[in-house]
């Protein structure tokens, strides 16, 4: 990890009460703004209540493996499928709005990374051109960055994109995370280097690295630690009142009060 002031702290004084537990492997998780949680297996999306009750599930074996989930407004979920370069767009019931999009036919078929953007609105990264690509939500395309790497003056590929309050941010494990504005303009790098998830929230960024779970702070640049109840997480989500922990062989999910 590279960064200018490192503290290993707690990141606040945590008492944690088990919530629930899903047996069995998982390959992405993911939760909304209602702690609602959603957990993918190939072919197969999961949504559960913040009290570990299945409220709906979706599944299309015919579009291949799904590659990523983006939650967006209305708790509309993107699918991607990259294999077969398509999308499908769930509602909050993960009932199919429309049917699935071959990008193909929108020149989109060779992005690498997708999600949702505000204003009913999608970001695209094409690899070949190096270029975020911004459209509509029928891809009409309204920006255009063109080749970031030329731009920026040094060579990125990018494992994960997200939209969070209007700013874009673009993970790439040996550069850091890169920060564009609405519009898809560079604003700067962070230099949180060799991560591979993170998750956005108001005031910085939480993110594992070997097992444990720290917060990047936007304001003072200082890297807290949070210290988890479990030692063998993968991956960790966190609100206010929940924190949902991916090891190998479950999904466990606590209620988080902060003392």
């Amino acid at each position: 990890m590279s960064i200018l002031l490192f503290i290993s702290l707690f990141f606040s004084i945590q008492d944690y009460t088990p919530a629930f537990e899903l047996d069995g492997s998982v390959d992405l998780i993911y939760r909304d703004n209602l702690d609602n949680l959603y957990l993918v297996n190939d072919y197969t999306i999961k949504k559960y209540s913040p009290k570990g009750e299945l409220m709906f599930s979706y599944s299309d074996n015919y579009l291949g493996k799904i590659s990523s989930l983006s939650i967006g407004e209305g708790l509309k979920v993107l699918v991607y499928y990259q294999n077969n370069a398509q999308i499908v767009v769930l509602d909050n019931s993960l009932s199919q709005l429309t049917p699935a999009v071959a990008l193909n036919f929108y020149n989109l078929g060779r992005v690498s990374l997708v999600c949702s953007s505000s204003q009913n609105r999608y970001w695209f990264f094409d690899p070949m051109q190096g270029a975020l690509i911004r459209t509509t939500n029928t891809f009409s395309e309204v920006y255009n960055s063109g080749n970031l790497n030329q731009l920026l003056g040094f060579e990125i590929t990018p494992n994960l994109m997200t939209e969070w309050g209007n700013t874009l941010y673009l993970n790439d494990p040996k550069q850091g995370i890169l920060v564009f504005d609405i519009f898809g303009s560079y604003k700067k790098t962070i230099p949180l280097k060799n991560i591979d998830n993170f998750q956005i929230s108001e005031n910085g960024i939480f993110f594992m690295e070997k097992n444990a779970f720290f917060f990047y702070d936007f304001t003072s640049f200082i890297i807290q630690e949070i210290k988890l109840p479990r030692s063998d997480a993968n991956k960790a989500l966190i609100s206010n009142k929940m924190l949902y922990i991916l090891t190998d062989y479950s999904v466990n999910a606590f209620n988080r009060n902060t003392l």
